[in-house]
């Protein structure tokens, strides 16, 4: 016959391969300590998307441009220009950030 009832032991009792197993879910910045939560960078890119939107995409075509001309006559294309350019109207999430301690 099979005992279906589980083994249930305290948390503190688990050693921490066991804790991430049973719980994966857990963002990095709990399981790891040199993880840290980027709340602040992400409140920071919802203000500041429309105008970094606009600021990339500009630096974007400029370098895009030099290197496309360069290439046009290869493929006998007479021109390639950006109607429009967008990175989107939301901005990149970010969950973690890694830190890295150096001298």
């Amino acid at each position: 016959m099979l005992n279906l009832d589980p083994h249930i032991r305290p948390l503190v009792e688990q050693d921490s391969k066991s804790l991430q197993s049973l719980l994966p879910e857990i963002p990095l910045w709990v399981k790891n300590p040199d993880y840290d939560r980027v709340d602040w960078l992400n409140k920071f890119l919802e203000h500041m998307w429309p105008y970094l939107d606009k600021a990339i995409c500009k630096t974007t075509k400029n370098i895009a441009k030099p290197i496309i001309a360069e290439q046009i006559p290869k493929y006998k294309i007479e021109s390639v220009e950006f109607e429009a350019l967008t990175l989107g109207s939301l901005p990149p999430t970010f969950h973690v950030m890694k830190v890295y301690v150096t001298d």
